[in-house]
């Protein structure tokens, strides 16, 4: 394959599909995770789809885990947690998954800035957190907040990788 085409099938799955994830939409929150938002978040770094998998169980539970992968060949893992509404909770979920993966996003369908949650917008954005409001039901587009900071080397990326290729077959 020669570097054109390997350019045009990579931005060939820079595409997400309709329906991106795997596994059941167990909770009101899960709504908010459709192809719109992975394909800001690809487009965002740059990345191809591979895939996604909806309550991935490792310690805790992921509201949902996509795979992307650069143009090089590098897999990159997403961690997405979803809320409707409860910033500090999904930031605190976003920052302790963000040790297992590349990328973590918090997805919220309102965003509430007050005196509470401000220090706590703050300190997700300094530590490489990304938000992004949505809500499919008002919304046409999600809108980003904040870009998340690739983390290079996370602390727990082996565990997730061993986790995800024999339990969930994502790798």
């Amino acid at each position: 394959m020669n570097a054109f085409q390997k350019l045009m099938e990579f931005a060939r799955r820079k595409v997400v599909p309709e329906n991106p994830c795997r596994g059941e939409m167990k909770y009101k929150e899960d709504y908010l995770l459709d192809h719109k938002v992975l394909q800001l978040i690809m487009n965002l770094h740059d990345w191809a789809f591979l895939g996604c998998e909806r309550h991935v169980v490792v310690g805790n539970e992921f509201d949902a885990v996509a795979i992307a992968e650069t143009f090089g060949g590098k897999p990159r893992f997403i961690a997405i947690e979803l809320k409707e509404n409860d910033v500090v909770k999904v930031l605190r979920q976003a920052m302790i998954r963000s040790m297992y993966v590349h990328v973590a996003y918090a997805v919220l369908s309102s965003l509430d800035i007050s005196n509470y949650t401000l220090p706590h917008i703050e300190k997700a954005v300094r530590s490489g957190i990304g938000i992004i409001l949505y809500d499919p039901e008002t919304m046409t587009k999600p809108k980003l907040i904040a870009g998340a900071r690739v983390n290079k080397h996370p602390t727990l990326l082996n565990i997730f990788e061993d986790v995800l290729r024999k339990q969930y077959k994502l790798i």
